[in-house]
């Protein structure tokens, strides 16, 4: 398979310089070859490469750190390449515990036979490529999965709200009335302070939040109510919106010059005004920045990152919302967009601040998803095109980077 020897690379780690130079010689026409004398080095390149080596290969005796340990970082970084053991004769014992714990692939003694070890690397790269290429196809299909259902919860729930809007928030306007009558009506009744002055305080921050709290899920249920059909019939577009100054805006609303957070937005590409209604935009950023500020506990960071991309084929615009806050379980990840979910490190939430952020995201034709980042940090990351599309609701799914 040409295609897994000229995409994926193999990465060689060993103290003599002599060997990693002939190894690039013999084995550079079937791939790209990285190698370092050291697993220090090896590390580094490692990082720098994720994601382009398929097959890592490292001598065990090596100083500092052994070949073993060094395999065992690698696998800590990335469980998906394949690992080869280089040792003597007389570590084959140690090779063979290790190949039946599942810490490497295979392993090859030394001297090794160029054309046997050819084509050891040769397979290698295509089981490499094979397992890539089938992990990928099923988060693809899984992905898209997940959209259709989320289309479809958010298409019942725009349904559903019409009617409970109007009713709920009605009779919450009554209930908010006569809250707020209860403590003139108490004076005029008694005429005197309540014994418990701070019961009636506490009781009252209760109740004002609880309310305020239904009313902000109401409001964020309806605010798509008036779509039909998955188009964006309620969209009011304006053209020349700067991606870039509604994030800032968000940022400096939400967390302002708060000392225990820092925010940091950068424009990687330059990225030329879209068409996009300017309000929903605006609170979807809001929201967004909200929740990285509420993954934060006591102090953090949130970077925003910029891009210009293609989205199915048109111009777009890529946003990522990172934070450095408590790390969300990847078997949530893709929940944090559902309806009504909740979270288990914040019970008393309900998400529908972020079921907003997919609505918005849904109707202009676009492409929303959570992750996380290889350092543990958490990522929100959407796409948008620049005009969006008529039939917003022929969504793909979501172009991994």
């Amino acid at each position: 398979m040409t295609i897994a020897k000229n995409k994926f690379g193999i990465l060689y780690v060993d103290d003599e310089e002599k060997s990693l130079k002939y190894f690039e010689e013999a084995f550079g026409d079937i791939a790209p070859i990285f190698t370092a004398t050291s697993p220090e080095e090896g590390l580094d390149i490692y990082r720098s490469q994720i994601g382009k080596i398929g097959v890592v290969l490292s001598d065990k005796r090596m100083p500092v750190m052994s070949g073993i340990e060094f395999l065992k970082e690698i696998k800590k970084i990335d469980d998906h390449p394949l690992r080869i053991l280089v040792t003597a004769f007389a570590d084959m014992d140690t090779a063979v515990e290790h190949l039946n714990e599942g810490l490497i692939y295979s392993y090859l003694t030394k001297p090794w036979d160029p054309v046997d070890l050819k084509s050891r690397l040769s397979r290698a790269l295509d089981r490499f490529w094979i397992s890539n290429e089938t992990n990928r196809l099923l988060k693809q299909r899984s992905t898209a999965f997940q959209e259709m259902i989320m289309a479809e919860k958010a298409a019942n729930i725009q349904t559903i709200s019409k009617g409970l809007n109007h009713h709920m928030r009605n009779s919450l306007n009554v209930i908010q009335a006569y809250f707020d009558m209860i403590p003139v009506q108490l004076n005029e009744e008694v005429g005197a302070v309540p014994k418990d002055s701070f019961f009636w305080g506490e009781y009252y921050q209760n109740v004002e939040e609880q309310i305020s709290r239904v009313i902000a899920i109401l409001s964020n249920l309806t605010a798509w109510s008036n779509t039909s059909n998955g188009e964006a019939t309620d969209l009011e577009l304006e053209a020349g919106i700067n991606v870039a100054d509604i994030m800032r805006q968000a940022a400096e609303a939400e967390i302002g010059d708060h000392p225990s957070y820092q925010f940091k937005l950068t424009e990687l590409d330059r990225v030329e005004g879209i068409t996009a209604d300017k309000d929903k935009l605006s609170l979807m950023a809001l929201n967004l920045v909200r929740e990285a500020r509420k993954n934060i506990s006591d102090t953090g960071s949130i970077e925003v990152q910029i891009f210009s991309t293609p989205i199915d084929g048109a111009e777009g615009v890529r946003v990522r919302c990172i934070d450095d806050g408590t790390p969300i379980p990847e078997h949530e990840q893709h929940r944090l967009f559902d309806p009504f979910f909740v979270r288990a490190d914040r019970p008393s939430e309900v998400g529908t601040d972020l079921l907003f952020c997919y609505l918005t995201v849904f109707h202009h034709g676009g492409k929303i998803k959570a992750s996380s980042l290889k350092d543990g940090r958490n990522m929100i990351e959407f796409h948008l095109p620049v005009i969006p599309t008529k039939q917003a609701n022929q969504k793909l799914p979501f172009n991994e980077a």
